[in-house]
């Protein structure tokens, strides 16, 4: 019960899978072809092109092309099954179907009028408009399976390939059905088995145009975006010649072909009433030289060189089969003729008499199955003349081979100066193309690109033509008004951060003395910003009656983020530590609010540090700031402070802090500062390094906090010979023990 109920799910799978797939194949993108996402337009023109196409080949020799296989029968390849094998691939199986149905009535209807060769003698609405219409539908539900499978490369192709192989032999039968029923059962056999012949030969004409065609156009799709308007329209133009080539050529054909088939009725016309004057006129003297009694007395021999026969046999022997077959008709007999087979029968085709007769009274030419001997088949046309008012006819039949023989140098000699001037247009087009749209495309091209790398001063000058006048004139009023809404944001955004700027300095103290009421510490800080405002700080304030604080800082990043995250860090600290918690763990909740709220990955550099300033006693903090100097006694050296260094802020919530103290003595002096100091450049991108910062306090060992911090400033904008600062650069000197002045 288990496993039926199983195999019963599976197969619902695959029926419900199944289903899926021909509702994509007959209703779905895979059911409209490979140009299923471009615009109806571009479909139309392409329908259009390939029937155009069709038109053209049905219209001269390419739409069935009849090749000999051997002395009696032709078999042959049929050309328009390649625009139907296209349609159905780029199409789908509709517009597939749909040429395939028009490119058979066309062909049945040419044919009808004027048929090329003896294959076409026998196409019907059967053997025409039903194969190229079943070929159409079928080669686009394959190809459409081909491409909802999702086959690629050599197993998409091969699929293709074995698809054209079906449907051309399907195509091959129904259209020799034919064929086979009108000829006798020997030739019926062989028609029979050229089938495959043409079923292989149709097959690989198919194929080759379906897998050209498909890699083209895929090739175009992937490289669509990177090809130049001046590209696209050549290619168009090239197809637009291709086609008025093509149609030229049909025109040309059947323009050729009339005038030959009109120089060979007037040759027929004029043969056939020098025959029946002749014989009319030789049969009246030998009619009234019968009736003279003195015909009696002639001899036997005489009267039978005295014949009807005798003068309609003298009159055809000036022929021969090169110049058709010429035949003298008394009935259903074959009085004369310069073919042997029909004087050797005797008798006429009852069949074809009754076309002879037609022929004699319409003056026209009838198209005919031509015998030049008792093998090669042929088409031919046939015309007759009634002799006089008896019941004889002289027959003409020209095969095709024969009046068509001298269309080959006229066509060729059109065909060679059709494409001399389609490539000469070509050639005029494609310059007048690139001189009237190219080039100035070209220019715009790299006038916007100058636009779009800022240079908004580019005016763009292609006005030769309304249409680029127009476009010209709009980019450069865009650009106008791009540029007014961009000094408009700009006079803003310098108001903003000039406000930004005066709201920064006015959290950073200012005002020196630091502490007034301490007589013992002696600080002065400053910051200049690398931009309006900057993410460096400093800040100091009293904590107690005793102890004071000051720090400085450094937020990575620069401008409003950067002076945002400083703010926020700037305020924790200073509540932090103004609540009474120990520095360490005052920098420890500032990073854990700063890890909370800190969507941008900032983080922030810090030296922290209290001073009682009665004993002395100094705890500090580093959070990965940089060392600071410190300095024992006046006019002492200078040395690192590098103890005790931490992670930065606003990294990981988890950290933790350790704190360090030391007791300075009086004359002792702290710097501080920050990587806008050591890391600024000169003209030749070299850094200042704390080298230089140590030796320029090496040698000022009694300056005060203001001297030394203006003197540190000083020396650096010296060292960057007037290059613009990169970073914010903060400094800050604290002096204990030594009365403030």
């Amino acid at each position: 019960m288990h496993a039926r109920r199983m195999a019963r799910s599976v197969a619902i799978i695959v029926v419900r899978k199944d289903v899926a797939m021909s509702e994509d194949i007959l209703m779905g993108r895979a059911g409209r072809g490979l140009l299923a996402d471009t615009r109806d337009e571009m479909r139309g023109a392409t329908f259009s092109a390939l029937l155009i196409v069709c038109a053209a080949m049905v219209a001269t020799r390419l739409g069935i092309i009849e090749i000999i296989a051997n002395d009696a029968i032709a078999t042959c390849l049929m050309g328009i099954l390649v625009p139907v094998a296209i349609a159905a691939l780029l199409l789908g199986w509709r517009l597939g179907c749909a040429l395939g149905l028009i490119g058979g009535v066309l062909l049945y209807a040419r044919v009808a009028l004027q048929p090329f060769s003896v294959t076409e003698y026998f196409v019907l609405p059967s053997n025409s408009i039903l194969p190229l219409g079943l070929t159409g539908l079928a080669l686009g539900l394959s190809f459409a399976r081909v491409s909802h499978l999702g086959l690629e490369g050599a197993r998409r192709h091969a699929t293709m390939a074995v698809s054209c192989v079906l449907v051309s032999s399907l195509a091959s039968l129904l259209f020799f059905a034919p064929f086979i029923v009108a000829q006798q059962t020997s030739r019926s056999v062989l028609f029979l088995g050229l089938a495959p012949l043409q079923g292989a030969g149709d097959a690989v004409l198919m194929a080759a145009a379906s897998i050209a065609c498909d890699l083209l156009v895929l090739r175009l799709r992937d490289t669509r975006a990177h090809i130049k308007l001046n590209v696209i329209l050549r290619l168009n133009m090239l197809l637009m010649l291709a086609l008025v080539y093509a149609l030229v050529c049909a025109l040309g054909f059947n323009v050729i072909s009339e005038g030959e088939r009109r120089t060979a009725h007037e040759h027929m016309r004029r043969e056939l009433e020098f025959l029946t004057t002749h014989i009319a006129n030789g049969w009246t003297v030998l009619d009234e030289l019968q009736g003279d009694p003195a015909y009696e007395s002639l001899s036997d021999k005489v009267k039978s060189a005295l014949s009807d026969e005798l003068l309609a046999t003298h009159l055809v022997s000036g022929y021969d089969l090169e110049d058709g077959t010429v035949a003298i008709l008394v009935g259903d007999s074959v009085l004369a003729s310069d073919n042997p087979a029909l004087v050797a029968d005797g008798s006429f085709d009852k069949a074809l008499m009754l076309l002879v007769k037609e022929a004699a009274r319409d003056g026209a030419l009838h198209e005919t199955i031509y015998h030049a001997d008792n093998q090669r088949l042929d088409l031919a046309y046939l015309a007759a003349s009634r002799i006089g008012t008896t019941d004889a006819y002289a027959v003409m039949e020209m095969p095709y081979s024969m009046v068509y023989e001298d269309r080959g140098k006229p066509m060729l000699w059109m065909s060679i100066a059709s494409l001399a001037i389609l490539g000469v247009v070509f050639v005029a087009t494609s310059f007048l193309l690139r001189r009237v749209v190219g080039s100035p495309i070209d220019s715009v091209n790299a006038s916007l690109a100058e636009i779009t790398k800022g240079r908004l001063d580019t005016v763009v000058r292609e006005v030769d033509v309304v249409e680029f006048a127009m476009l010209s004139a709009g980019i450069n009023i865009t650009v106008d008004a791009l540029k007014g809404w961009i000094g408009a944001a700009r006079r803003q955004m310098e108001a903003e951060l000039v406000t930004a700027k005066a709201i920064q300095e006015g959290m950073l103290p200012r005002s020196f003395p630091a502490f007034p009421g301490v007589e013992t510490v002696s600080l002065y800080a400053l910051m200049d910003a690398a931009k309006e405002v900057g993410g460096d700080f400093y800040d100091f304030f009293e904590l107690d009656d005793h102890t004071v604080a000051f720090l400085v800082a450094d937020v990575s990043g620069k401008g409003i983020p950067a002076a945002l995250f400083m703010m926020a860090a700037k305020t924790e600290i200073q509540n932090h530590l103004s609540s009474g918690m120990r520095p360490a763990d005052a920098v420890a909740a500032t990073n854990v609010y700063l890890c909370d709220n800190n969507e941008a990955d900032m983080f922030v550099t810090a030296w922290i540090a209290t001073l009682d300033w009665q004993s002395g006693l100094l705890t500090y903090v580093n959070a990965g700031h940089n060392f600071p100097l410190l300095r024992h006694g006046r006019g002492g050296t200078w040395r690192w402070l590098s103890e005790g260094c931490n992670f930065v802020l606003g990294g990981f919530d988890t950290m933790t802090y350790e704190q360090r103290t030391m007791t300075l003595v009086p004359g002792d002096e702290l710097v501080l500062y920050t990587d806008g100091v050591s890391e600024a450049t000169n003209a030749e991108v070299e850094e200042y390094g704390i080298d230089r910062l140590e030796a320029f306090l090496a040698d000022h060992p009694d300056e005060r906090p203001e001297a030394v911090v203006r003197g540190i400033r000083a020396n650096v904008a010296a060292w960057a010979e007037g290059i613009a600062q990169s970073d914010d650069v903060t400094i800050l000197a604290v002096e204990y023990g030594v009365p403030t002045g």
